[in-house]
């Protein structure tokens, strides 16, 4: 499975990072989600430099990668990556929940109904640059 059936699978926001691969970028810091291989991704943790570093929330994190089956990649001390099935829930919500991965919105329709009963016309989805 590759990043892009993952973010699709999973409703996650794909972006690229500055070397113009895919990944799915987390809130934590500069945590994302990326390919490692063609069987796994990986999930990196990582703190914003300009901050204190978080410990006790890399611990959590660590704690609950372990605890599903998730292989440490490099680790420190408040800060570290694991690769994971993505085919796996169990590993991918760990994953997306960890670094609180970025989800699409999407337009329900009742919010939908709403929009044109007052004059908007069809709304067609917004192209992002950096999506790809």
């Amino acid at each position: 499975m590759t990043i892009r059936d993952f973010a699709e699978a999973h409703r996650l926001k794909l972006t690229k990072d500055n070397s113009g691969d895919p990944v799915i970028t987390g809130r934590v810091g500069q945590s994302n989600i990326y390919e490692y291989s063609d069987t796994e991704l990986r999930v990196a943790f990582v703190t914003d430099g300009k901050k204190d570093p978080r410990t006790g929330l890399f611990n959590r994190f660590k704690a609950a990668c372990l605890s599903v089956g998730m292989i440490p990649r490099q680790i420190g001390d408040a800060e570290g990556s694991f690769s994971f099935d993505p085919t796996n829930e169990a590993q991918a919500k760990v994953a997306i929940k960890g670094i609180r991965a970025r989800a699409k919105r999407r337009l329900s329709p009742e919010h939908a109904a709403r929009l044109a009963a007052v004059g908007f016309k069809r709304i067609a989805p917004r192209v992002n640059p950096n999506a790809l």
